[in-house]
């Protein structure tokens, strides 16, 4: 590769020329953002600064160097810029004190979002109001009145063996799938007890690194992490206890009404909302303290994309919590199951006398395909997050796709899983209808957010020219 200046044979993989030290590719970096501009260019087409680094006087328009004009003698109003190493903050003006205000709170309230996080991690529970028009039915499908993350590390495998021995006779598939169903809940409470602990003592960490003057990233997008960890783990703890059941019987001597979801408990609703609204006041902090440079129009379209897409991901992330299939009869009343993958899949080896084994795989698969599409939601919504904290150009597209694909994949293991399993959950003489609103409002979402990702890669790319 020959340098565009002087002609210099360089290495393939050569940067700067090594004999006249410019740019091989003629681009020159802003001594201000340190973003790549066009050698022929006198401003930066990212900040609106002169690549050659000097002044032009507000009074008089004479352009000059060092602090004074020299030909009216005015100062120059703001302070040299500061150099930005890689991984720190953007370079804020030294005058502007309600900038670095606003990055100490918006770090503070990082820390809080990690610590809160810390905290309600071990309050994690799902709980239902127990009718007793229902208690029997909550107990066919494995639902107790109260669980939390500490049910899946022992008490959980003792009911199964003392369910199994109350049974006359069973099945060694039937032992099997029940162990399944509950070795997958304890991996994800371990995973969400051992991950979001770390993260909150690396957020520390990190905190005390920025104040005591080390070169660090910045708090926020650690904390946001914790606290997104903290979420889908609450998320998918629900999701694999995720059932609502709906009774409507009306007799001549008899009428019953109910409506009975397993939800979060008080802690865990309390703890995810709290460590939301820090997040996103910190966020707010970051995203202010621009200043000025929110008016630029790259960082107008980048905030704009990142905040429709995470609102996207948040309503995912939320769907994924609730059952994603249903089941209903209709008769003399109308009784509605609506089901989670992983209690779909508790259920079917009593409920199918045949063919048991392959419908549990599909609903077990189903329910793994949605633990990894919460997995793929949270991991775009931190890289998402470094664009309003490093001020990064991040759209999650490979993240988007994955998980749209992987919602597809899952919806159909479901609708495998749940149509063949429908009349023997009503266990009625009438017919059974199957609903999949939770499913198609994944995809749809899902969908949503790819395309956001894709329209975010391509007016990147349009407006900047090159990958970002």
């Amino acid at each position: 590769m020959n340098c565009k200046f002087c002609e210099t044979e360089n290495p393939d993989s050569a940067v700067y020329c090594k004999q006249c030290g410019k740019r091989i590719d003629g681009n020159t970096v802003c001594p201000v953002c340190h973003k790549l501009t066009p050698d022929d260019a006198v401003f930066c087409t990212e900040c609106g600064a002169r690549l050659d680094g000097k002044n032009v006087c507000e009074e008089c328009g004479t352009l000059y160097e060092g602090r004074f004009c020299p030909a009216c003698g005015k100062a120059k109003e703001n302070a040299p810029a500061i150099v930005k190493a890689k991984g720190e903050p953007a370079p804020m003006d030294e005058s502007a004190a309600w900038q670095k205000i606003l990055w100490h709170v918006g770090s503070g309230l990082g820390l809080l979002t990690a610590v809160c996080s810390l905290i309600f991690v071990f309050l994690i529970a799902c709980s239902v109001s127990v009718d007793k028009s229902v208690s029997g039915i909550l107990s066919d499908f494995g639902i107790r009145d109260s669980m939390n993350l500490y049910y899946c590390f022992g008490e959980m495998y003792e009911d199964i063996a003392a369910d199994l021995d109350s049974m006359m006779s069973y099945s060694a598939f039937e032992e099997i799938s029940l162990y399944s169903v509950a070795a997958v809940q304890t991996t994800i409470a371990a995973g969400v007890l051992i991950a979001v602990p770390v993260l909150s003592v690396l957020t520390v960490i990190r905190f005390i690194f920025c104040y005591t003057g080390k070169k660090q990233k910045p708090v926020g997008t650690l904390a946001f992490a914790t606290f997104l960890t903290y979420l889908g783990g609450a998320v998918l703890f629900l999701a694999a206890n995720a059932l609502r059941i709906k009774l409507s019987v009306s007799g001549s001597y008899i009428s019953i009404k109910t409506d009975v979801p397993v939800s979060y408990n008080g802690a865990t609703t309390a703890g995810i909302a709290l460590c939301a609204v820090f997040a996103v006041l910190s966020l707010a902090c970051f995203i202010a303290r621009r200043g000025k440079s929110l008016l630029n129009k790259n960082t107008i379209i980048n905030l704009s994309f990142t905040a429709v897409a995470i609102a996207f991901l948040s309503v995912v992330i939320a769907f994924c919590s609730q059952p994603p299939v249903s089941v209903s009869e209709t008769g003399s009343g109308r009784s509605s199951f609506y089901l989670g993958l992983l209690t779909l899949a508790s259920v079917i080896p009593s409920a199918l006398k045949t063919d048991a084994e392959l419908y549990f795989s599909f609903a077990y698969i189903a329910y793994i395909l949605l633990a990894a599409i919460v997995v793929l939601s949270v991991l775009t919504t931190i890289k998402l997050c470094k664009n309003t904290v490093e001020e990064k150009h991040s759209t999650g597209l490979g993240y988007a796709i994955a998980a749209f694909a992987t919602c597809i994949l899952c919806m159909i293991f479901a609708i495998l899983a749940i149509n063949e399993t429908a009349e023997e959950i009503v266990d009625s003489s009438s017919s059974a209808e199957t609903g999949y609103a939770g499913m198609i409002v994944l995809c749809v979402f899902t969908a949503l957010t790819m395309i956001v990702a894709i329209a975010h890669k391509v007016t990147d790319y349009c407006l900047n020219g090159k990958k970002q």
